[in-house]
This record gives C-alpha cells, structure tokens and sequence, in this order.
C-alpha cells in the first residue's frame, strides 16, 4: 500500500514556508481515518499549488485544520469506493 504523499507545487512565498509541514501533518493524520471506514486512506497524493496566509490569523493549528478539511473535502468529491478483498474459503465442521 501506497503511503500519502505531499507536494508543494506553489510559486513565490504566497503561504510562509514553515507552515507547509503543519498543513502535510492535517493531511496525513486525516488519511490515517478515511470518511467510509475510518481506516486509512492510502495511494492519494495532496499538491498545493495555491494559498493565502494572513500576518495575523495564520498560526500552525489554522493550518493543520486546513490540510484535514481540503483532504475531507477532495475525498468526498472524489466518490470514494471500499474495496473489499476476494478470498476462497475453506471451511471444516464436524459431522453431527
């Protein structure tokens, strides 16, 4: 299984370099839980090529909780299946 990955495509500084890890960490704990199962979401990939900060209302946890809700956000409109495995199955009962 694919683990997440994170890709900064952005141009110039628009969003202040160090909170790019505080927006990879909201996406990779959200992927840990998916929207169907709560199980992780693996094989998806998340790339910033746009964004805005503000002086005064950026801090790490805005966005931590802004890499979660884009992560939510994509996945559902992305209409997400669970794939379930296909096994044989052998089974052995005693006879009564």
């Amino acid at each position: 299984m694919d683990p997440p990955e994170f890709d900064n495509h952005m141009i110039g500084n628009v969003i202040t370099p160090s909170w790019f890890s505080a927006i990879e960490k909201g996406f990779k704990e959200q992927a840990e839980t998916g929207p169907l199962t709560a199980h992780p979401v693996t094989g998806c990939r998340m790339v910033i090529t746009d964004g805005a900060s503000h002086a005064v209302d950026s801090s790490e946890l805005a966005f931590k909780i802004a890499g979660k809700g884009a992560f939510r956000q994509a996945v559902e409109n992305a209409n997400p299946i669970i794939l379930q495995p296909v096994m044989t199955v052998e089974l052995t009962a005693p006879e009564e």
